[in-house]
């Protein structure tokens, strides 16, 4: 199994791919920068619509998010960011609310599911 900073995820826009320490280090900019209220609203559509939640967010929440990116100093490409800002916030709300049930749980209170 390689390393995980030298498995590619999905090329950019230049050519060039994005490795998954990038991957990974723009998740945790998600993560760190985008409110709670608004996870909780990315985990209810994902649960009200399932794996095509995403489907008319794009000019909202999708450039909210690209534009979040590239502050950030995440210079994908335009394409790129497009096909990958859903992916990118999926897997950020899988790390919010499972932290959320640790945090819950560690305190001796019973979290809902």
């Amino acid at each position: 199994m390689a390393e995980p900073e030298s498995r590619p995820r999905w090329p950019k826009d230049n050519g060039m791919v994005i490795h998954e320490r990038e991957w990974e280090a723009a998740i945790s900019y998600l993560v760190h920068h985008v409110t709670l209220q608004t996870w909780g609203q990315i985990q209810e559509a994902i649960r009200r619509n399932g794996p095509r939640w995403y489907v008319g967010e794009g000019q909202r929440l999708g450039r909210a998010v690209r534009y979040l990116l590239l502050r950030g100093g995440f210079r994908w490409g335009a394409v790129c960011m497009q096909a990958n800002w859903f992916r990118l916030l999926e897997e950020g709300a899988k790390r919010v609310f499972f932290a959320r049930l640790i945090v819950e749980d560690r305190g001796g209170q019973k979290g809902e599911m």
